[in-house]
């Protein structure tokens, strides 16, 4: 029998598990800072990554030594990853726009 402690931590956790958290990155060259960002990300949810498409990363920096396609696999096999989807530009609005009209 599970005390009300319990209850209420498993009720919690059922809460978190149904937010979404959507994480914009570029991801070029995964390191550790990233990994820290979508495990703290986890802990408060289902995690989207809108990934930073070469376009949009080029509007601000180098382009990047990966392509899309494959820090997309990279991302994706990561198990705290939930989606990923292109993020078009820097501006992260129009993919949440997306997101909110899907659910």
């Amino acid at each position: 029998m599970l005390g009300v402690e319990n209850k209420l931590l498993l009720k919690m956790k059922k809460k978190i598990r149904n937010k979404k958290v959507y994480v914009v990155l570029a991801a070029d060259i995964l390191h550790k800072g990233h990994i820290n960002i979508l495990n703290k990300a986890a802990s408060l949810g289902e995690i989207t990554v809108g990934l930073l498409t070469d376009k949009a990363i080029a509007s601000y920096k180098k382009i990047p030594f990966l392509n899309y396609s494959q820090r997309e696999i990279i991302l994706k096999n990561l198990i705290m990853v939930k989606n990923v989807i292109p993020q078009q530009t820097l501006d992260h609005r129009p993919n949440l726009r997306k997101i909110n009209a899907l659910n």
